[in-house]
């Protein structure tokens, strides 16, 4: 039988919690690492789009 009583426990609880000092790594470096990322993703999507332009 289940138990309804019992709280369910919140998502955030069960993550691993780990420090950027443990994972040796600096918040400017992820941050860098962000940003490039959209960059690099912004690149794509205007090559899709001038590609789909073209097209037309």
């Amino acid at each position: 039988m289940r138990d309804d009583t019992s709280k369910p426990k919140d998502s955030a609880s069960l993550l691993p919690t780990t420090t950027l000092e443990e994972l040796d790594v600096s918040l400017e470096e992820l941050v860098r690492r962000g940003a490039r990322q959209l960059i690099q993703r912004a690149v794509e999507v205007e090559v899709e789009v001038e590609a789909l332009l073209s097209e037309s």
